[in-house]
């Protein structure tokens, strides 16, 4: 199933997906950042460092960017494709995709870093 996720990710031009955005019930993500390709089942942050301001799109919200504060450096536990448990440290833009895949993992969409206002335009059909 992950490899299907990252063939969605790529013919869509994205660099991160997570399975809830392509209707898949499971905790998996799929993230490419120059020649690095992560695919995790389960993946949780274990550890952040240092801080950096950077504006964000997603394949799930067609238009919409948001500037979002995240951990310049991350490291990550899951278990790979073949069952094995795997931590991933990553910086720069690879650990802002993964954060990013991680919150739509437990639920949360870029927009939900707007202001309150700017969520509730959203919501009636007015982007930003």
């Amino acid at each position: 199933m992950l490899r299907q996720m990252l063939a969605a990710m790529r013919r869509f031009a994205g660099i991160g997906l997570a399975a809830p955005q392509v209707g898949i019930g499971e905790q998996m993500l799929v993230a490419e950042a120059g020649a690095r390709v992560v695919k995790l089942i389960n993946p949780r942050i274990l550890q952040v460092q240092g801080a950096d301001r950077m504006e964000e799109g997603c394949l799930s919200v067609p238009g919409a960017q948001v500037e979002i504060e995240r951990a310049y450096r991350v490291r990550v536990r899951g278990v790979d494709e073949r069952g094995d448990t795997r931590e991933i440290h990553a910086s720069g833009l690879l650990a802002r995709v993964l954060q990013h895949e991680i919150d739509h993992l437990h639920g949360r969409l870029i927009v939900d870093y707007w202001p309150l206002w700017s969520r509730l335009k959203f919501r009636m059909g007015n982007v930003k």
